[in-house]
């Protein structure tokens, strides 16, 4: 467990806690090097920003089926993922508003903060920190399509950064595992 002290504060350790970060996405977890030939994929707020990216990222790594569901328009998405599709791609498309209860429960019937991503919903925030929004909708997109590429259960539970270098990470699997580190809790 990390301790922190006057000159270390707990964000620093978890920004660093791999060697190499980034901001965009990278070759080691490109979705163009995955696999995810027959899965199932459930995508909202996918007709702009992350969402978006991460239907795009899934048809190219190869989802066989992937809804995407959005307020507003998904036409466009629907072309994108097409063009970058490996393999067959079935697409359902779904008009959710999710804070409305009967749409979600609807959508359910018929059918994963992502980082500092330029965002709609991020912009609202104050504009003083419109600056840390570096981070590129394909990094927060691509990350997701390569940890759900195999299966990661010693990842369960664990605080995960999009930035960071995911090879690094995979390689830090028994120190993470057996120093018991990367876990949160809430007390109250």
């Amino acid at each position: 467990m990390y301790l922190c002290n006057d000159k270390q504060d707990v964000f620093s350790v978890a920004l660093n806690f791999t060697g190499e970060s980034h901001d965009d996405t990278y070759p080691a977890i490109s979705s163009n090097n995955g696999s995810h030939i027959g899965r199932a994929v459930f995508i909202s707020g996918a007709s702009k920003g992350i969402g978006r990216a991460t239907a795009i990222s899934y048809a190219r790594a190869g989802a066989s089926h992937i809804t995407i569901a959005a307020r507003s328009s998904l036409d466009e998405v629907e072309k994108s993922m097409l063009a970058v599709a490996t393999q067959p791609l079935t697409i359902l498309k779904l008009s959710l508003d999710v804070t409305n209860t009967n749409a979600v429960k609807e959508a359910a019937q018929r059918a994963i903060h992502p980082g500092g991503v330029r965002t709609d919903l991020a912009l609202g925030m104050p504009e003083s920190l419109h600056g840390s929004l570096k981070d590129t909708p394909e990094l927060a997109a691509d990350t997701f399509a390569w940890l759900t590429q195999k299966g990661r259960p010693w990842l369960g539970g664990r605080y995960v950064s999009a930035n960071w270098d995911m090879a690094e990470l995979e390689s830090k699997e028994k120190e993470i595992v057996e120093g018991d580190k990367l876990k949160m809790r809430l007390v109250v």
